[in-house]
């Protein structure tokens, strides 16, 4: 890697929102929140190859600012023992390409990604979580096996039961077995002009996990007592 003198220092400058109220709908309440956010970087510093030499790469600064512009709503629903949590997010980046005046979305950025979860907790007894996530497609750059990635969904469960100080739970993360591997490979078919053997990463490099354990509280903590 070469580097140069004529780069121009990053600047960047972004602006939020955000509007949030509280419901109280019977027994239980509501938490809704809205944002909307906004960014752009200019002079943005990427590695480029230099001209005729693939091997060797210099920083410079793309012709065109690096812009981002995107939302996220949010609604958690509390009432008694149950908790369901809602989001969404919603994301344009887009960028000048550092060896064109294309613009083209900034890689490895879903565009639309989600998450959803519910709890259910009888105090000093039962625990359980489920949770879902939904990441949307990403646009991907020096990739042989494809320009953008495929949309996933993946499923997390957590059961957790206390016995006084004996606690024990059992948890799965990505139960849906999202991982890259089962769209592509990971190993390219030969070596990257930047030395690299394997692609970005899009999605989860691990499978199903699945965990059992035991959790001992040896005490309780004291507690002080007023006397009169």
């Amino acid at each position: 890697m070469v580097p140069t003198g004529h780069l121009q220092a990053e600047r960047a400058s972004g602006l939020s929102m955000d509007l949030n109220r509280l419901w109280r709908p019977g027994a239980g309440t509501v938490e809704t929140n809205a944002t909307i956010f906004s960014s752009t970087i200019r002079h943005a510093v990427s590695v480029v190859p230099l001209a005729a030499t693939p091997d060797r790469f210099t920083f410079a600064n793309a012709d065109g600012p690096t812009r981002n512009f995107g939302t996220e709503l949010l609604a958690r629903l509390h009432a008694g023992e149950f908790t369901i949590l809602g989001a969404y997010t919603y994301l344009d980046a887009t960028e000048l390409a550092p060896d064109s005046l294309v613009r083209r979305t900034v890689a490895l950025n879903p565009r639309h990604s989600a998450n959803f979860s519910a709890t259910w907790e009888e105090e000093g007894t039962w625990h359980v979580n489920f949770e879902c996530f939904f990441t949307g497609q990403q646009a991907l750059i020096d990739n042989p096996y494809r320009t953008v990635s495929p949309s996933f969904v993946q499923v997390g469960l957590l059961v957790q039961r206390q016995f006084g100080s004996l606690t024990v739970f059992a948890n799965g993360e990505n139960l849906t077995d999202r991982r890259q591997t089962r769209f592509d490979p990971l190993v390219l078919p030969a070596q990257a002009a930047n030395g690299r053997w394997t692609t970005d990463a899009w999605a989860p490099l691990d499978g199903r996990i699945i965990s059992f354990g035991l959790r001992w509280r040896l005490g309780e903590p004291s507690r002080k007592t007023n006397a009169d």
